[in-house]
């Protein structure tokens, strides 16, 4: 017998009461420190969401209507998505079902409103006009995400692809293709001129080649004359040159640029996914071209474009790689969409337009090459180049 205080307790007795203690003081400690259900729990959480988001505590408050969220990040164009460090949560009234429906439908909203609405973008961004590859209003978007957060599939290819690339999902990697980045300069510039001239174009190339289906997106202001234009009127003062980024086949496009225009031609082939060239054939066939204006100069030009498309085919939450640098330069950029990979093959295409016997041209028109896209001089080059296929 024990005795404790003014009570006496046999050995069994104690340890009942010992065992009664430790479970009650159990419950005490789980009902404290079990996790309470976070939207994550419910829903399909995807990457950007929970960069923007984080993983939210549900609360939920029966009576009220309206979905509260607390504790978003914060979005930049140029910067990303930065979280905020206060903790998340979400008020919901809804129960069971309804409840998934109506919190997909309000972090959907609320993403749009922070990341995609035209308020959103940058100045250079609405400047030219650059928004999303696939054109989604803000209600089309919210019927998207809710399917997906929901777990449901977006019904097309292209809207498929675009909410993994842009959600910052795991992609799959085309072992068939080659994401292209080139860069084109005069014949006649001197090596010291190269970081300043230049033009910046990106493409899709399918290794050992396809005549047909193989393309660059040109980001340019298309001229029309045959002579070099002056310097003012590479200013655009009157508003004449308009820039647009269009599509052309790729051995039309080299040739054109090679053989009549006596420019040469880097060019590197990057690793892509299979959803970015859903999304870049996409826009080959359902958008081209993108017209963005006015053309300037040093802050509206083809790097301008580019850096903004190759922004496209990457995560909302990440740095886009355009800069706030007062002008955009065609090596420059080039270098900062290559800064995001590893070591990449490099091929440099030849000018040859003298040794053809013909006067360089200055207009933009594509000439189809020749004798056929399949045994262009071009093609050819690439075909052989054992790291390129």
């Amino acid at each position: 017998m024990i005795q404790i205080g003014n009570s006496v307790f046999s050995d069994g007795m104690l340890r009942k009461v010992q065992t009664a203690g430790m479970v009650a003081l159990a419950l005490v400690l789980t009902s404290r420190f079990v996790a309470a259900e976070s939207v994550a729990d419910v829903v399909e959480w995807p990457p950007a969401f929970a960069e923007l988001f984080g993983n939210p505590e549900i609360v939920t408050k029966p009576g009220i209507e309206k979905v509260r969220i607390f504790g978003a990040g914060n979005y930049g164009p140029f910067d990303g998505i930065e979280r905020n460090a206060v903790r998340s949560k979400v008020t919901v009234g809804a129960s069971g079902k309804d409840r998934e429906v109506h919190l997909a439908q309000a972090f959907s909203r609320r993403f749009y409103v922070e990341t995609l609405s035209k308020r959103s973008r940058s100045h250079y961004e609405r400047r030219l006009k650059m928004g999303e590859l696939i054109d989604l209003t803000e209600d089309d978007f919210v019927a998207l995400s809710t399917r997906m957060l929901l777990g449901g599939r977006a019904g097309a290819k292209h809207l498929d692809a675009w909410w993994k690339v842009r959600m910052g999902l795991p992609l799959t990697p085309d072992h068939r293709q080659h994401l292209l980045v080139t860069v084109i300069h005069t014949n006649l510039s001197a090596e010291k001129m190269k970081e300043t001239v230049g033009h910046l174009s990106i493409g899709l190339r399918e290794k050992g080649g396809d005549p047909g289906g193989d393309f660059i997106i040109d980001f340019r202001a298309q001229w029309n004359l045959d002579r070099v234009p002056k310097v003012i009127e590479g200013f655009n003062f009157g508003n004449e040159l308009k820039l647009a980024g269009f599509t052309a086949n790729l051995y039309d496009w080299l040739a054109t640029q090679a053989e009549y225009r006596n420019c040469y031609v880097d060019l590197w082939f990057l690793p892509v996914y299979q959803e970015q060239v859903t999304l870049l054939r996409h826009f080959r066939s359902e958008i081209s071209p993108h017209n963005a204006g006015n053309f300037r100069a040093f802050r509206k030009n083809c790097t301008s474009l580019a850096l903004l498309f190759f922004d496209r085919l990457r995560p909302i939450s990440e740095p886009g790689p355009a800069s706030r640098d007062f002008a955009d330069f065609p090596v420059a950029g080039a270098e900062k969409i290559l800064s995001c990979y590893g070591e990449v093959p490099l091929y440099q295409l030849s000018a040859i337009t003298d040794e053809l016997g013909r006067q360089q041209t200055a207009k933009s028109e594509i000439h189809r090459a020749v004798p056929t896209r399949a045994t262009s001089r071009s093609f050819r080059l690439l075909a052989a180049e054992p790291n390129l296929n």
